[in-house]
C-alpha cells in the first residue's frame, strides 16, 4: 500500500466515524439504535468465525440510514430510509471498500425479501419494524427474482449477512465501543488497497 492510500482512508473512517457519532443514536423504531445494531451484527459474525467481509458489511450494512439522515432526505420515516441499502452500497464503493463488502450492503433487503418469499416462518423471525420497511420494500420476490438471486455468485454471503442482521437486535448485549471498530474498518481498508494493488484489480 503506497503512502497516497492513508488519506483517502483517513477521510473514510473520519467520515463514516462522524456519521455514527452524530445519528448513531437514532433507533428508526427499533429496540437497539444504529451503533447498537451494526456492532451487534459485526460481533455476531466474529463469534460466528466468519470472514472479515462478513465482519465489516455486519457493522455497516445500516450505514444509508445515517448518511440519508445527514442529507436530510425528505421520503425518511419512523423506519429510517426506504433506498439505505443503494445509498449505503454507493458511499461504500466511492470509499474503495472491498466488492463483497459493498454487494452484502446493496442486497441485504433483497435477502429479506428472498427469505420472505422461500420460508415460511421467516416473516414470523421478523421485527415489528422490519415487517413495516418489508411492506415499503415490496414484500416477496416473484419466482423469477428468487432464481436471479439463487445464481448470484455470493448467494451464501448475502444469506448470511441478512440472518446476522436479524439477530442483532439484542438490547442487552453489550459490544465493543465505536473506536474498536473503526480500527477494524482501518485495518480493512488498509489491507484491501494492499491487495488490490498487488493484483492490480479494481475495487
Amino acid at each position: 500500500m503506497s503512502k497516497q492510500d492513508f488519506p483517502a482512508i483517513a477521510s473514510a473512517v473520519a467520515e463514516i466515524s462522524f456519521l455514527y457519532l452524530t445519528y448513531g443514536n437514532i433507533h428508526y423504531d427499533e429496540a437497539c439504535s444504529q451503533f447498537a445494531h451494526g456492532a451487534q451484527c459485526a460481533s455476531l459474525a466474529q463469534r460466528q468465525g466468519h470472514k472479515d467481509d462478513i465482519v465489516i458489511a455486519a457493522f455497516l450494512h445500516d450505514i444509508g440510514h445515517l448518511i440519508a439522515q445527514h442529507q436530510q432526505k425528505s421520503d425518511m420515516n419512523q423506519q429510517g430510509y426506504i433506498h439505505h441499502s443503494q445509498l449505503g452500497a454507493d458511499f461504500l464503493k466511492a470509499h474503495n471498500f472491498s466488492h463483497a463488502v459493498v454487494r452484502m450492503v446493496q442486497y441485504h433487503v433483497q435477502a429479506k425479501r428472498y427469505l420472505v418469499s422461500t420460508s415460511k416462518c421467516y416473516r414470523a423471525l421478523l421485527s415489528t419494524a422490519s415487517r413495516k420497511t418489508l411492506q415499503q420494500q415490496g414484500d416477496g420476490l416473484t419466482k423469477h427474482q428468487q432464481q436471479v438471486f439463487e445464481n448470484q455468485p455470493d448467494f451464501e454471503d448475502l444469506l448470511t449477512l441478512r440472518h446476522l442482521d436479524d439477530a442483532g437486535k439484542d438490547p442487552d448485549m453489550v459490544t465493543s465501543a465505536l473506536s474498536y471498530w473503526l480500527q477494524k474498518i482501518e485495518l480493512y481498508l488498509q489491507h484491501v488497497s494492499a491487495y488490490a494493488k498487488k493484483f492490480n484489480l479494481e475495487r
